[in-house]
């Protein structure tokens, strides 16, 4: 795992994009994920959702609702720079698809704080789109 965090580290897109692709494999295993949520990979892969390409943002999501299934306190994983891009990522996808579903479990989570209740609220269709997520999802 540190070598695939170092490479997340990486300004090459390409690269990172690559390393989250086999941090995504490495988060199926329930034993690699208190590992990777420790390693500091989170706050790497907010920047993928930030920035990357939609395969590596559907990968960054995915590890990052994997790794929240995977260890005791989730809401340490994520700080409310992530609400944005979950947002932004919320307004572009269909509601119903499992996609969705991981992206607002994610934002579950972020709302369990006082700053990413506020992040949210704030979020340009912040509220908006989850209630059309709720109103059309699954």
């Amino acid at each position: 795992v540190p070598p695939l965090v170092e490479l997340l580290k990486i300004q090459d897109n390409g690269i990172r994009e690559l390393a989250t692709a086999a941090v995504l494999t490495l988060s199926s295993a329930a034993t690699n994920q208190p590992i990777i949520a420790s390693s500091g990979a989170a706050p790497l892969l907010v920047q993928i959702l930030k920035s990357g390409s939609v395969q590596g943002k559907v990968d960054a999501v995915t590890t990052l609702h994997n790794l929240s299934t995977g260890i005791e306190n989730s809401i340490e994983l994520l700080d409310a720079s992530a609400v944005s891009p979950l947002i932004n990522l919320l307004k572009d996808c269909k509601k119903y698809s499992k996609f969705a579903e991981k992206a607002t479990s994610l934002l579950e989570i972020l709302s369990n704080s006082e700053e990413g209740r506020i992040a949210i609220s704030l979020a340009d269709g912040g509220i908006l789109t989850l209630v059309e997520t709720v109103e059309d999802g699954s």
